[in-house]
């Protein structure tokens, strides 16, 4: 009911202040020019339109909102009531999102193309939240618009100068990593793997990095009690040990799958145990590996969940371990080998004992201090 409270709020202060009067100026301004353009014209312009309207406007949008909100000494106000920084961002993120979705369907529809609305709406929902974190993120640096735009204009060059190099035919696979880049696939309809997980990764560390400066920002404002203090000190490293997971898993993803193409390593499974060791020193890397591996998993799985989930970690390492081998199994990835469910549960299992390690560590640490 918070979070609801606070996206109509944002709706009716966004309306009050004209932002909706600008969308829909700037949509018709865009809708007029996509039906002058000849044909071969309307498809990358349609895509590029609603990429800077909607998507990148909010980027924009939210230097306003969040100065307008700074000198009305809401951010004091937020630091002592119950509203909490994770609602507080999302309603911005949710609210913008919302204008903007609108606006680039209204483009597309009267652009007098076809598009895949199914891409074109996530693609957009996903850039208006990056951009507004972006935003978010930009203003809690400065105290005048003149600054924001400053600090805004070579965001905005770094976020778009790619796009002109793609669009000129350099597709290099390593350029879907921009986030920008994969929005306009996205949104094309050209959807990879590749391009949706790097925009959902973009977002997530971005929703962490804001959150970690509203936290900052908050215990600024207002000087709290040391339990209070010890309190968000703790969510923020929570916070950036959840970023640091989902790089993990990632970059786990990246290396077991998409580092092979599809039917490359075909064949039965090799259900013989040890006989990945083999007799060269370059296949015992290969299986010393395959247990460092899913060290970092062991280490990082029982600091995100926290709870008693801590005490699955080594049972949820085998069951991912065992997934990525029937998987690669399936679609020829890679090879299905019970040494490899050994040496990742046995990587999981090493990583959780030092995670065991350092906690009693800190523990008689505090003791003794």
């Amino acid at each position: 009911m918070k979070l609801k409270g606070l996206i109509l709020g944002d709706i009716r202060q966004q309306y009050k202040y004209g932002f909706y009067a600008l969308y829909t100026l700037f949509t018709l301004l865009y809708i007029t020019v996509l039906r002058i353009l000849p044909m071969p014209w309307k498809e990358l312009c349609t895509t590029t339109l609603i990429f800077s309207d909607p998507v990148l406007i909010g980027l924009m949008f939210m230097g306003a909102i969040i100065l307008f909100e700074k000198s009305e000494k809401v951010m004091q106000a937020l630091a002592v009531s119950p509203i909490s920084v994770h609602a507080y961002i999302l309603s911005k993120v949710i609210s913008i999102g919302l204008i903007s979705l609108l606006s680039g369907v209204l483009i597309a529809l009267f652009s007098g193309m076809e598009h895949s609305y199914i891409h074109l709406t996530v693609g957009i929902m996903l850039g208006s939240a990056l951009f507004t974190l972006v935003g978010i993120s930009l203003s809690a640096f400065i105290s005048t618009m003149n600054n924001f735009m400053l600090i805004m204009v070579p965001t905005l060059i770094i976020s778009v100068a790619p796009i002109s190099i793609y669009t000129m035919g350099y597709k290099s696979g390593v350029m879907l990593l921009h986030p920008s880049i994969s929005l306009i696939e996205l949104m094309s309809g050209n959807i990879s793997i590749m391009s949706l997980m790097a925009i959902i990764i973009w977002c997530i560390a971005m929703y962490i990095f804001v959150c970690l400066l509203r936290y900052l920002f908050t215990m600024r404002e207002v000087s709290q009690a040391d339990e209070r203090r010890k309190k968000i000190v703790g969510k923020i490293w929570h916070m950036l040990f959840c970023g640091t997971f989902v790089a993990y898993m990632y970059t786990l993803i990246m290396i077991v799958y998409y580092s092979r193409e599809p039917g490359s390593r075909t064949g039965v499974a090799d259900m013989v145990l040890w006989s990945t060791w083999g007799m060269t020193l370059q296949m015992h890397a290969y299986f010393i590996e395959n247990i460092v591996l899913f060290i970092p998993f062991g280490l990082l799985f029982p600091l995100v969940f926290k709870n008693w989930m801590r005490w699955f970690t080594i049972p949820v390492g085998a069951f991912i371990s065992a997934a990525i081998e029937y998987t690669q199994l399936v679609t020829g990835r890679g090879y299905c080998q019970l040494d490899d469910f050994v040496t990742n549960t046995a990587g999981a299992a090493i990583g959780f004992f030092i995670y065991l390690i350092l906690c009693a560590g800190w523990l008689i640490w505090k003791k003794i201090r």
